[in-house]
């Protein structure tokens, strides 16, 4: 599993996993009101919103 290099880190996202309860309605719009303004307009997320990050723009041929 990608990001668990040691089995410590493995039992922790076991564990996580186990026991994840998902956010309730009211949490989950609490959350979406408070990043709204941030993510509007995908201006941090350059990696979903440009070309810059993404290789196969300047390297066609790698998609066969």
């Amino acid at each position: 599993i990608t990001g668990c290099e040691s089995m410590k880190i493995l039992q922790q996202a076991i564990d996580l996993a186990r026991n994840f309860t998902p956010m309730t309605e009211e949490e989950r719009s609490s959350l979406l009101a408070r990043t709204f303004e941030l993510g509007k307009d995908g201006k941090e997320e350059g990696f979903k919103t440009t070309d810059v990050f993404d290789g196969t723009t300047r390297n066609p041929d790698w998609l066969g």
